[in-house]
């Protein structure tokens, strides 16, 4: 069980607000931005990963994925056959 003493309290809060003001700071300095953080988010894929068509897809997502990426390509298999492995 946890202890309810008044200087556990104080110590996790203390924390927490250290954590906010560290974060606040930054912000204010400019250090978050917000661009390189979306290039981060996509940096993990090839750029036909993001053409490929997918079909959950609403048109109004497809015409937004066509116009930051290009025109669809057709979807992409799954997984790739490994190989030696009968066709």
């Amino acid at each position: 069980m946890l202890s309810p003493s008044l200087a556990l309290v104080l110590l996790v809060v203390g924390t927490g607000l250290v954590a906010v003001a560290v974060l606040v700071y930054a912000f204010l300095r400019g250090w978050i931005d917000e661009d390189a953080i979306d290039q981060q988010k996509i940096s993990i894929f090839d750029p036909e990963d993001l053409q490929a068509e997918r079909p959950w897809e609403t048109p109004a997502q497809r015409a937004e994925r066509v116009r930051r990426y290009g025109a669809s390509s057709p979807a992409l298999p799954a997984t790739a056959p490994s190989p030696g492995a009968p066709a």
